[in-house]
């Protein structure tokens, strides 16, 4: 005797069918590939050296932190930019300016550590000062100028310049009536000029 059930069939799929069991997949992070490692020893001596040592001149304004710069040509530029103030000028190597500037109302010092050579372009101190210091200085005049240096104007109020253990080269030239250094002042004003041996 046989006896056939009819079920439909997705009725029957339905109590059959579970879901597909997820198969458990291990994620690992790659590992960073690193490049061998340098085992060049670095002296405390190279750690030491500045990125900027080929920067012979620090200029601090007024307090702030100091700037370096390739030149005094680039140090001057920026202070005369930068208007009346107080520079500390540090410099470490060999450097020069060449083009003539007028400072009115700065105090600037110009310092160096062993005697650095400076060729300086002619300078015009203004009712302010100057003083340089520990360094080797040569001043030429250059054509335009009839001075070297030159403390004060007419209307100026008190100037004063300064070397201070300077070893000092300066020429007039290139005028019939050029001189290598010029002081000029307002009435009641004076100009010093000062050389103290090291």
């Amino acid at each position: 005797l046989l006896v056939f059930s009819l079920i439909p069939l997705n009725s029957f799929a339905e109590e059959v069918e579970t879901e597909p069991a997820e198969e458990a997949i291990e994620v690992t992070e790659a590992e960073e590939v690193l490049p061998p490692e340098d085992e060049t020893e670095v002296s405390e001596e190279d750690q030491a050296v500045s990125p900027m040592a080929d920067e012979p001149v620090s200029m601090a304004i007024d307090g702030a932190a100091a700037v370096m710069y390739a030149s005094l040509e680039e140090a001057l530029a920026a202070l005369a930019l930068n208007g009346p103030a107080t520079a500390e000028i540090v410099i470490t190597g060999p450097t020069s300016s060449t083009t003539p500037q007028a400072f009115a109302g700065y105090q600037i010092t110009m310092s160096g550590t062993a005697k650095q050579a400076v060729n300086l372009a002619p300078l015009n101190i203004i009712g302010g000062s100057l003083v340089v210091k520990n360094l080797s200085v040569t001043m030429k005049p250059v054509v335009g100028t009839s001075w070297t240096l030159m403390l004060g104007n007419a209307s100026s109020g008190d100037t004063s310049v300064t070397f201070d253990n300077v070893t000092l080269r300066m020429e007039g030239g290139q005028t019939d009536f050029a001189h290598a250094i010029h002081l000029q002042s307002r009435a009641g004003a004076s100009n010093t000029l000062n050389f103290i041996n090291g």
